[in-house]
């Protein structure tokens, strides 16, 4: 660790206690320091461990936040964790997820990373209870994130927090957690993330402005030509949907021919 970089990152950084002492010295910055108060409010509520956001990451400057599903054993100091929800974290997880980013080309500071469930409380399982607080809470965080535009749902349990996100107006994106788990059961799931990712991103660099009153509406702003905010983000979602069922019905067509192949081959 040197001057010349005094805030070192990438996959499993954070196995360094000097790097993690050094990302919780940023905790008062003023792009985290909003969402380190949530923070403190959530781990008020003595549910289980809530680890921070990453100070490395957008905080509330973000335009893209990644929604995982439940924080590992290694968000908590207690297991040896760093205390971060973290692409840099000493585990498989977080390695994939760091890899996944650069491959999607998703700028670190244009993002940012948390969990539909935000506590770790000892168990990956998630409760129906537990799910319907996590939603709570989402809603909260999402009014700390003024530019954010874009919401990758990562994972079965994020995918169920799609009608929050969908409430304020943001385009909804989905992909397959970048666990190990995935990766053995359904490799071509797990290939998908990178571009499943980079389309997000790309969605959530156009430049449409989101302003989110207390209940979570979105104000459409005219454009120049006298088209409306509103108008505009419809055509998107319309072509997004259009692709999507492109995708899907190209993806189907190469099943077939592959199982086609495979018969073949067969016989």
């Amino acid at each position: 660790m040197t001057l010349d970089d005094p805030w070192p990152q990438g996959p499993r950084a954070l196995k360094d206690t000097d790097a993690v002492k050094m990302r919780h010295a940023l905790r008062a910055d003023p792009h985290i320091a909003p969402l380190a108060s949530y923070v403190d409010a959530l781990r008020a509520e003595n549910r289980g461990y809530v680890p921070d956001f990453d100070p490395l990451d957008g905080g509330v400057d973000a335009e893209i936040l990644f929604l995982l599903e439940k924080p590992g054993p290694k968000t908590d100091p207690a297991n040896g964790g760093s205390g971060f929800i973290s692409r840099d974290n000493d585990d498989p997880s977080a390695e994939a997820t760091y890899r996944f980013m650069e491959l999607a080309q998703v700028p670190r500071r244009a993002s940012v990373i948390w969990n539909a469930i935000p506590w770790w409380n000892e168990t990956t399982e998630v409760s129906p209870r537990e799910r319907s607080e996590g939603m709570l809470r989402l809603s909260e965080l999402l009014r700390l994130l003024p530019h954010l535009r874009s919401v990758v749902l990562v994972g079965n349990n994020a995918k169920k927090a799609r009608s929050v996100v969908e409430a304020t107006g943001m385009q909804v994106f989905e992909s397959a957690h970048p666990s190990a788990q995935v990766r053995g059961a359904n490799r071509r799931l797990w290939d998908q993330i990178p571009d499943q990712w980079r389309r997000a991103y790309q969605a959530s660099n156009t430049k449409f402005t989101y302003t989110a009153d207390s209940n979570l509406s979105v104000e459409a702003k005219p454009s120049p030509d006298g088209i409306s905010e509103q108008t505009l983000l419809e055509r998107v979602r319309a072509a997004q949907a259009r692709y999507e069922a492109v995708l899907v019905e190209y993806e189907a067509a190469c099943a077939e021919l592959r199982q086609f192949q495979a018969e073949g081959d067969r016989g």
